[in-house]
């Protein structure tokens, strides 16, 4: 019959019938799957006997297109740093958003902190969502490191070191599979242009006495600051 109030009801008009595709958050393909269709209540024996077809779709991955899993680390000073706490950066980045419930934690660490030590945050954090409120967490936020130069109070050159990138927490195995490229850095000793340790003596007068308490005088002079645990003195 025909109801004015709800026409969308009456059997001459058709149906129509909406599918959204879910997420899965893995990268499996375009997958194929069905909407069944069947008759649960009538009392027409002529649509009760009948089993409509089923409906074939197929969800389309989304991800397949998209890059592949991958951290970036890209220098954005010279990766020298000095014995005077002159600083290297980089920035390390991901090249695709993380499942959504997968943040993805990597660890920073100097092979050496003699030589070169990394500022806080030692652990870089990508969310695969956004916060207002910490809005650098978020994961097409690249992320700086800074290195300082330590001084090691000894003419030694300049000395190679790595910063080790690692992924040290994750729930997508994507970015949990990765080995980030480390990163290798200078430590530039500050002493090797400095003069050579010397002591000067520098008459300042004619270095004659007299047996009536004449006198005569010198200075003695260092030619570079001794280190900063170790003065010297002269007898």
């Amino acid at each position: 019959w025909h109801d004015a109030s709800v026409p969308h009801l009456t059997w001459d008009v058709p149906k129509t019938v909406t599918v959204v595709g879910q997420p899965d958050h893995v990268v499996d393909g375009d997958a194929e799957y069905k909407v069944t269709t069947r008759v649960i209540n009538t009392n027409d024996a002529r649509y009760a006997a009948l089993d409509p077809p089923d409906v074939i779709l197929v969800n389309k991955d989304n991800k397949e297109t998209a890059p592949p899993a991958q951290i970036y680390i890209d220098p954005i000073t010279p990766l020298v740093t000095t014995e005077d706490g002159g600083q290297a950066e980089f920035v390390v980045s991901l090249s695709r958003k993380p499942l959504f419930d997968a943040p993805v934690t990597v660890e920073v660490a100097s092979t050496d902190e003699s030589e070169g030590q990394v500022l806080r945050p030692w652990w870089l954090v990508f969310r695969p969502w956004h916060d207002a409120s910490v809005p650098h967490l978020t994961w097409d936020v690249p992320k700086t490191v800074t290195v300082v130069g330590q001084p090691d109070h000894v003419v030694d050159g300049d000395a190679e070191y790595k910063v080790t990138t690692r992924v040290i927490n994750t729930n997508d195995a994507r970015y949990a599979a990765l080995d980030p490229p480390d990163v290798i850095l200078v430590n530039k000793d500050n002493k090797e242009t400095a003069p050579p340790a010397q002591i000067y003596i520098d008459p300042i007068t004619p270095l004659v006495t007299t047996e009536d308490g004449g006198q005569a005088e010198f200075v003695v002079s260092l030619s570079r600051k001794p280190l900063f645990d170790a003065p010297v003195t002269v007898e």
